[in-house]
């Protein structure tokens, strides 16, 4: 549970990364992961070369906000299904 609520806490702080980068589906998994948080002291995993051939980056859609905004976004699993990097597009405007 506790690693859990961490793992929450470090992809909720990822997701901030993002605010001027417009990643656009169908990029390479190497490009997102790239991408290191600009919040000082988040700690993100990176896999390995031989782990990194394992990863996808997935197009994600969510349900439309109470403002009616659609969010979409890239989500990076690791090859045991587990989210490695979530960028997400909340305001419809094609930045994360």
């Amino acid at each position: 549970m506790a690693r859990m609520l961490f793992t929450s806490r470090i992809l909720s702080a990822v997701v901030l990364v993002g605010g001027s980068v417009g990643l656009a589906h169908g990029q390479e998994v190497e490009k997102v992961l790239s991408i290191q948080p600009s919040i000082a002291g988040v700690v993100v995993s990176t896999p390995t070369a031989a782990e990194l051939v394992n990863c996808r980056a997935e197009k994600k859609e969510w349900a439309a906000n109470s403002q009616g905004a659609k969010p979409t976004g890239v989500v990076v699993m690791d090859g045991n299904s587990r989210k490695l990097r979530q960028f997400i597009d909340t305001t419809g405007s094609g930045k994360f």
